[in-house]
C-alpha cells in the first residue's frame, strides 16, 4: 500500500505518476496483510483507478483476513476469494491458493 500512498496527492492522476505505478505493479496479491486496514480508501481507489488487479484471499477462520477481503473488494474492485484455512491460508489450503494465484 506504501507505493498508492505515494501516489495519492495533488499530482497522484498525473500521466507520468501512473506510468510510475503501473511500471512497478502489475498486480497484487495480499496475503494476510492487516496493515490493508490502515490504508486510506484514496490509496486503495489508486489501484482501480489505473486499473492494477488485485485479488485478495483470505482464510475462513481468519476473522482479519475478511475484513481486509471486504474492504479491497468494496474499495480498489479486488476479485476476493476465500479459502479453508486460517491466517497463513496458503499453508493451509495450498493447492487451491496456487489455484487462484494461477
Amino acid at each position: 500500500v506504501d507505493l498508492a500512498e505515494i501516489m495519492v496527492g495533488d499530482k497522484a492522476s498525473s500521466p507520468s505518476k501512473k506510468k510510475d505505478l503501473t511500471r512497478i505493479v502489475k498486480a497484487w496479491i495480499p496475503v494476510a496483510s492487516g496493515s490493508v486496514l490502515k490504508a486510506s480508501e484514496e490509496a486503495l481507489k489508486v489501484f482501480e483507478t489505473y486499473e492494477i488487479p488485485i485479488l485478495s484471499i483470505h482464510g475462513d477462520k481468519d476473522e482479519m483476513g475478511k475484513k481486509v477481503t471486504e474492504m479491497l473488494g468494496s474499495t480498489a474492485n479486488a476479485k476476493t476469494v476465500e479459502l479453508s484455512g486460517g491466517h497463513p491460508v496458503y499453508l493451509d489450503s495450498p493447492d487451491e491458493f496456487v489455484s487462484e494465484v494461477l
